[in-house]
């Protein structure tokens, strides 16, 4: 997430705290986060117990977020 980019992470916070539902306009970057994944994410990732493609740890950080609806 582009925490400090237009309403950032304070935005977040801010319409969390007044019970706002909030939507993620470009979850995937425009497809960048599922593309050249870095080789030490990647090394993570191959280690882990359940094998998941890069779109959907991207989106699986997101849904892990209680500010987001």
């Amino acid at each position: 997430m582009d925490q400090e980019f237009q309403a950032g992470k304070a935005g977040l916070d801010y319409a969390y705290s007044k019970n706002m539902g909030t939507i993620i306009m470009e979850p995937l970057r425009g497809g960048s986060l599922t593309n050249n994944v870095p080789s030490d994410i990647q090394a993570i990732w191959d280690h882990a117990e359940t094998k998941r493609s890069p779109a959907e740890w991207a989106l699986r950080f997101l849904w892990d977020q209680p500010e987001l609806m």
